[in-house]
């Protein structure tokens, strides 16, 4: 009896410890970060997540350091809903999406250990890293971190008609939420090659009152408004400073236009004109035959303009002239 006692006991400590709630094995995230066979593995921070997902996605590992920033993606097989895990494992292109733009990894490595996939992807610490894009064919799958965890995967295959399932984590629940879907069919094949491209943008409305002002044998028009903002590089660094342009010409038909020196811009509101002019506005005057004179003045302080009446002073010479939201047809 004593030696039989010896193997009962054990078997009723396990039963008792299974009942209590403990976990009888690793989930497939735990065991996928155990067996990560990259170099990082003692000093990355693992999120684990739920398999149940449109790519199979069960953890994401990160690590900054000199500079250099690593993000592992781990995927699983998806279940029955999800996309086909070729478009990740066999990709064409893993590229990057930060907040000014795309950008190519300095390094991409592509690895299955165990049954899992390992996409290994290091990039410079400046760049803020919103969403990685895999690319196979006419398809993509998105893994995005800008609001939280999303999943999305685009269809283009079909010609006639764009297709997206969307899938989001919630981090309160620790869990996916439901796949949602949306088409779109594609606009590009119903407009007709004689049909125009229609836009709207800020420009000079000479709807109600003409842009141009004549003083004695000079006349001077407002005939072009433009602004473009600041744009950055992938770090987020200005690239190219905010510049706004007003151009205009004067006219004298006795041939003895000349430069002036002073210029000003006033908009006007509450029924008064109030000084906007830049401090750091440049001119630009491109003389003609002595009758004619092209000017356009350029400033990266005054920002983009909002529709309104506006006056500007060149020299003696002054205009008035509307700024409105004008629809374009481009043919």
């Amino acid at each position: 009896m004593k030696r039989t006692s010896k193997y009962i006991i054990p078997v009723i400590l396990t039963l008792s410890l299974t009942a209590c709630g403990l976990p009888s094995g690793k989930t497939a995230a735990e065991k996928a970060v155990s067996k990560y066979p990259g170099t990082e593995s003692t000093s990355m921070a693992w999120e684990e997540y739920p398999e149940d997902n449109l790519f199979g996605l069960i953890a994401v590992g990160t690590e900054s350091d000199n500079g250099v920033s690593t993000i592992v993606l781990v995927f699983d097989d998806p279940g029955k809903d999800g996309v086909d895990p070729a478009i990740i494992r066999e990709c064409n292109t893993v590229s990057g999406v930060c907040p000014y733009g795309y950008f190519e990894f300095d390094e991409t490595e592509i690895t299955e250990k165990s049954g899992f996939c390992y996409v290994r992807l290091a990039y410079d610490s400046r760049i803020t890293l919103n969403t990685v894009m895999f690319d196979i064919g006419d398809e993509r799958c998105n893994v995005d971190f800008k609001d939280g965890l999303d999943l999305t995967y685009c269809d283009f295959r079909d010609p006639a008609e764009n297709k997206w399932l969307y899938q989001a984590y919630d981090d309160s629940l620790q869990a996916w939420g439901d796949i949602t879907d949306r088409q779109e069919m594609n606009v590009a094949l119903s407009v007709g090659v004689d049909d125009p491209y229609v836009y709207t943008m800020l420009g000079i409305d000479e709807s109600e009152y003409s842009a141009s002002n004549t003083m004695g044998s000079v006349t001077i028009f407002v005939y072009e408004y433009d602004h473009k903002d600041e744009s950055y590089n992938i770090y987020g660094e200005v690239k190219e400073a905010a510049q706004t342009t007003i151009e205009f010409n004067l006219v004298d038909d006795s041939g003895q236009i000349k430069e002036q020196d002073v210029f000003k811009l006033y908009k006007s509101e509450g029924g008064s004109f109030v000084d906007i002019t830049p401090s750091d506005c440049t001119l630009n005057a491109e003389p003609g035959d002595g009758s004619y004179l092209s000017v356009r003045m350029q400033s990266s302080l005054l920002g983009a303009l909002s529709e309104g009446d506006y006056r500007l002073e060149y020299g003696i010479y002054s205009v008035e002239f509307r700024l409105s939201e004008m629809t374009y047809e481009v043919w």
